[in-house]
């Protein structure tokens, strides 16, 4: 399993300038604690209706090998529940049936998501840290 402290998660969840259609924004991923399968590969997943906001999941690295029986589709029921159960939904009801919608981190997922693997974030805070060191 991927190995990441609070100081790596500190930096991935830093506020960040992202761009969507050619119009620049200001994000702060989220890094979800709970990791599914063997949790060797990070993945940015990205639900449509609040890019470029994104979270972040250490999830099976086997799940994404194309020659495999098994692959992420078989697994987003599990991921979609791992990040609602530590940001919420968007859309629920309060205690007097009212339609209620949250901002980010909810989950929205009504209109799909997307993914990538982002394993190239730790090197990438690996590299930051040991040029400080320096």
């Amino acid at each position: 399993m991927l190995n990441i402290g609070p100081e790596m998660i500190s930096w991935l969840e830093r506020k960040q300038a992202a761009y969507l259609w050619g119009q620049k924004s200001f994000i702060k991923p989220v890094f979800i604690e709970h990791a599914l399968g063997n949790g060797d590969l990070l993945l940015a997943v990205t639900p449509l209706n609040t890019r470029p906001n994104y979270y972040l999941i250490r999830i099976d690295s086997n799940w994404l090998k194309k020659d495999d029986t098994e692959t992420i589709y078989d697994h987003l029921d599990e991921i979609e529940d791992a990040i609602e159960e530590q940001c919420g939904r968007r859309d629920y009801e309060d205690d007097d049936g009212n339609e209620c919608l949250a901002e980010w981190p909810a989950l929205n997922i009504n209109s799909g998501i997307s993914w990538c693997n982002s394993n190239d974030l730790i090197e990438a805070f690996r590299t930051r840290k040991k040029k400080k060191a320096a």
